[in-house]
């Protein structure tokens, strides 16, 4: 009751009594008065007048725009939020409808779980605007601050998400609209007396354009709360001289921007005194996706359903020009094996040159170029054509080898295989399955690094550093105090700091209060003073090291909570793997039920005596008697072999499996047999037509796969494998089309070439 659409359709139908429908009711006037819209400029009613059905009444210029001043003081209201106003606002129901709507939506962000996303998105924006310049001469406490948070929330999400219902996409939640609009309207308590069915259902359809147009209508008042040049790019056309935005327009955007400003402001300082509370640490800002990432890649290779995107050629061939048009900041120059590289050569269009040039002694008579607006793009925009991808989430499965070791990109940090990665990761050759903590150059030292005498490259000072202030610290599993404190503001403090603890620890060394192990912490704060030494000539400063500390620490703090949060997800992923099992033990056994009906069709008793009595024949009664026929006549070979075991009652179900396993489906097909199937759609060009006819086809099956020779009667001309992984294909992307095997020697068509192989098992399998 409190979403946006059962608050369009409330003020769409009801007047603002919330009682008395604004159409069809009793008393009623004129069934078509266009009332319950969102207008908010005159031209706007004007043409809802026009368009309205059956003829509406125009009534003169003077009625109408009443009527209009009417319908924009309601908007008003209702976009204006309920606790201010006088006597007027006290009646109305719909007063304040649209700022409630705000309120609530944003309240159910900062509070309800599956929404964390777009919480951290909103707190890590308004952390990063409280230190932009962009803000400056403004107070973190003035709700003006969030008013690009607010242009997100109103224009990028609350007006895109109305503006695609317009779309097919969206088909059936307007068909739950209709639904809504058509039950309120015929359950109506008021309704006329004499009023018929049919009346009513007209009523309800005139309804239920209103309320799209006012979704529509509302969409477009989100975006000009944005952006004030929005209007001009509504209505770019709506009369002779281009029109001018009312000024109860521009006050309507103002307030919905501006309150959902202020509540905005209001969730978000709180989420900022809680982590003032707790030390400065925002856990709303924290982008959990690394660890859902890592957990993905493996409960991705634990479910049974396939995974389809579905996109038109038009976003295909715009998504190529854009991954074109940047090609150069996103591909190394010297990586020949790139696969997106790869791609876009096969997939852009050609240019020819209007002079031809010579590279590497070739002569280069064309190039790529990006698809053009006017040419493709327009072809592809007037088709509208879709095209359906089924993504292989499940890589680890055909994609085996030391190319294809599933790694995470040091870039996106998404899960991949090996081949998909930089050439300087996939030389690594290490298998990563969770990320390990790494320091950003961009949060590195602008000091020259140092040689050490113990370290074979030159180190990090700031980075080394660290790591000799992180042993004298100790750890909190240890003891919760300092283990070595270290007083002081300047880089000379911290070397006589390291100075007294080395010489402290010696003595105790020596003495024998401390271990062996300690002399190694010895030679590192003698490395800390030289790294100081080296520092201080290089005028490092020390609120440089500091802020390099702070970050460093909140930078270890996310890489715990990733820890965390992936070993959190490890029972997610066991689960999905008990689970994967038992739906996969479950399919399989009904999948043998399933082939035992097919292959003896038998029927329950109970169906053949009900059958019976009425006088009704059984199919499946029929199509045993053929199959019992077919097996005594014309037996295939591998049923040959399990006959001679005598009946199924002496068969031992042990060697009964062996032999089953031991028997392999192999068949021969003539060239012209196939050809005629429609399997072999074309030859190797210079292939003499007289050797065609003697030409044959042994497909033999080989574990999940096919092993296919050629022969010219007894001569092997050619030999080639059908993989697991291209009979899928076959399903899908192949399907339609023609593949070349054997070194295009021959093309065979995906759809027939798998229906020929599921053929060829059933045929000579048992």
């Amino acid at each position: 009751e409190t979403s946006l659409m059962s608050t369009i359709i409330k003020y769409t139908m009801m007047k603002k009594d919330g009682e008395t429908p604004r159409l069809g009711g009793s008393g009623e006037g004129d069934v078509n008065m266009v009332t319950g819209v969102f207008v908010t400029h005159l031209f706007e009613y004007e043409e809802l007048m026009q368009n309205a059905e059956r003829g509406a009444h125009q009534g003169t210029e003077k009625n109408r725009y009443l009527n209009f001043q009417n319908e924009l003081s309601a908007f008003q209201r209702s976009c204006v939020e309920a606790s201010r106003g006088g006597s007027e606002r006290e009646k109305d129901v719909h007063a304040g409808c649209i700022p409630n709507f705000i309120r609530n939506f944003v309240s159910q962000i900062f509070q309800d779980e599956r929404a964390k996303d777009f919480k951290m998105l909103l707190v890590s924006c308004f952390k990063s605007l409280r230190h932009s310049p962009a803000v400056k001469g403004l107070d973190s406490r003035d709700s003006k601050i969030c008013t690009p948070i607010a242009s997100l929330v109103l224009g990028n999400i609350l007006a895109s998400v109305l503006e695609a219902l317009q779309t097919p996409a969206f088909s059936l939640v307007v068909l739950k609209i209709r639904k809504r609009v058509f039950e309120n309207h015929m359950n109506r308590k008021n309704a006329a007396k004499g009023e018929s069915d049919f009346d009513r259902l007209d009523v309800a359809e005139l309804l239920l354009d209103r309320v799209l147009y006012n979704v529509q209508a509302l969409a477009k008042v989100f975006q000009r709360s944005v952006h004030k040049q929005m209007f001009q790019a509504q209505f770019p056309t709506k009369v002779s001289q281009a029109p001018k935005e009312e000024p109860e327009s521009r006050q309507i955007c103002d307030e919905i921007r501006d309150f959902t400003c202020h509540v905005l402001h209001q969730e978000l300082m709180e989420v900022m005194r809680s982590s003032e509370r707790s030390g400065g640490w925002m856990e709303e800002a924290q982008d959990p996706i690394a660890a859902e990432l890592a957990t993905d890649l493996y409960m991705s290779h634990f479910t049974l359903q396939n995974t389809h995107v579905s996109m038109s050629t038009l976003d295909l061939l715009q998504m190529a020009n854009i991954l074109y048009r940047h090609r150069k900041d996103m591909l190394p120059p010297d990586d020949p094996k790139d696969k997106l590289a790869e791609v876009l050569e096969d997939v852009m269009t050609r240019r020819q040159l209007e002079k031809p040039r010579k590279e590497d002694g070739v002569l280069i008579t064309e190039e790529t170029a990006e698809y053009h607006q006017h040419g493709h793009l327009w072809l592809a925009q007037q088709h509208g054509e879709w095209h359906n991808f089924r993504l292989k989430a499940r890589f680890l499965e055909t994609m085996q080898g030391p190319e294809n070791e599933p790694m995470f990109c040091s870039i996106s940090q998404a899960p991949i295989p090996s081949s998909l990665a930089m050439e300087q990761q996939r030389s690594q050759r290490d298998v990563k399955l969770i990320q390990k903590y790494t320091i950003p150059d961009k949060d590195k030292s602008v000091l020259e690094r140092m040689q050490l005498t113990n370290e074979d490259e030159p180190v990090e000072v700031f980075e080394h550093l660290e790591e000799i202030l992180q042993q004298l610290s100790g750890n909190k599993k240890d003891n919760d105090d300092v283990k070595y404190q270290i007083t002081g503001r300047s880089w000379s403090d911290l070397r006589i700091g390291f100075s007294k603890i080395q010489k402290a620890l010696q003595q105790d060394i020596k003495d024998g209060n401390a271990s062996s192990k300690m002399r190694g912490l010895v030679m590192d704060l003698e490395e800390g003073k030289k790294i100081i030494d080296f520092i201080m000539k290089e005028r490092g400063l020390e609120a440089d090291f500091m802020k390099y500390i702070d970050k460093s620490v909140q930078r270890r703090w996310v890489h715990y909570r990733y820890l965390e949060e992936t070993s959190m997800r490890n029972n997610l992923i066991l689960k999905s793997r008990e689970s994967y099992s038992t739906e996969l033990k479950e399919q399989v056994e009904t999948l043998q039920k399933v082939l035992k009906v097919a292959v003896e069709c038998a029927c329950p008793t109970r169906f053949t005596m009900a059958a019976a009595q009425r006088s009704e024949k059984i199919s499946f009664l029929r199509l045993r008697r053929i199959k019992q026929r077919i097996r005594k006549t014309k037996p295939t070979p591998g049923q040959k072999i399990i006959d001679t075991m005598g009946s199924d009652e002496n068969r031992d179900s042990a060697k009964l499996q062996e032999l089953k396993d031991s028997i392999i489906p192999i068949q021969t097909f003539s060239l012209n047999q196939l050809e005629s199937k429609g399997v072999v759609v074309r030859m190797h060009d210079k292939l003499p037509g007289k050797t065609r006819k003697h030409m044959s086809f042994t497909f033999q099956s080989n574990g999940e796969g096919f092993n296919v020779q050629i022969f010219l009667k007894t001569t092997l001309l050619k030999e080639f494998q059908i993989s697991r992984e291209q009979i899928e294909d076959l399903e899908f992307a192949n399907k339609t089309c023609a593949s070349s095997y054997a070194d295009d020697f021959v093309w065979m068509n995906g759809y027939r070439l798998r229906r020929l192989l599921t053929f060829i098992v059933v045929d000579n399998g048992i």
